[in-house]
């Protein structure tokens, strides 16, 4: 797991060389480094892979990785009225929700947010490049705040979803629990051991069931 995550820290390591280049003008070598950095993001996830050293935390780091990275750099856009200041905050709204209906068993994608990161990374790019001033800019500030709004209501939906979807399941098995209880002990012995899942409450035997029988069959003989 070392070298994925020195790979994926190397995002952050030239973050200020980025920026450097971009406040001296130097728009083409700062387009360079940053799709450098953005190669980075497909390598340690492949490198990672090929080492069988993937894992949750590693793919969490990746996110948190990525979302300091553009973050930072929009900010510092904003910061020089390329975009507007409040520029980062959508975005940023946009990685705490999906870090949130993720939930602690990692990254959870969904078919919008999938190629969320990938969008915004190209539209950086392009603002990294367009002439500070242009009314470009501010469009695609625009359009990043579109997107974010999009995927913090896709996130929410499926958060909203889920917790529901759960609570229906937990209050099924509650209710299973409870009928349960209520059999008799051999009832739920024969509910537990022998049908286990198939086996509903009509079709237990009842206590009397037996005694019936054997009180027939010796009225015959």
């Amino acid at each position: 797991m070392v070298i994925p995550s020195a790979i994926t820290l190397a995002r952050l390591a030239v973050l200020p060389m980025i920026w450097k280049l971009w406040i001296e003008g130097q728009l083409f070598a700062t387009f360079a480094l940053y799709c450098t950095a953005v190669l980075t993001d497909a390598i340690d996830g492949f490198v990672a892979r090929k080492l069988g050293s993937a894992s949750q935390l590693g793919a969490l780091l990746d996110v948190c990785v990525d979302v300091l990275f553009l973050v930072s750099l929009l900010a510092l856009l904003g910061r020089t009225q390329v975009i507007p200041a409040w520029g980062f905050a959508p975005p940023l709204a946009a990685a705490i929700a999906f870090l949130i209906t993720s939930g602690s068993k990692g990254p959870r994608y969904d078919p919008i947010g999938r190629h969320f990161g990938g969008i915004l990374f190209a539209l950086v790019g392009v603002l990294l490049i367009t002439p500070i001033g242009s009314d470009g800019c501010f469009l695609l500030c625009y359009a990043i705040t579109a997107l974010s709004g999009v995927v913090v209501l896709n996130r929410l939906r499926m958060g909203f979803t889920c917790s529901r979807g759960s609570v229906g399941t937990r209050t099924q098995n509650e209710s299973d629990s409870a009928g349960l209880r209520n059999l008799p002990r051999h009832a739920r012995t024969l509910q537990k051991t022998t049908y286990p899942s198939v086996m509903s409450v009509e079709h237990l035997p009842r206590l009397g069931d037996s005694e019936c029988v054997s009180s027939r069959q010796s009225q015959q003989h």
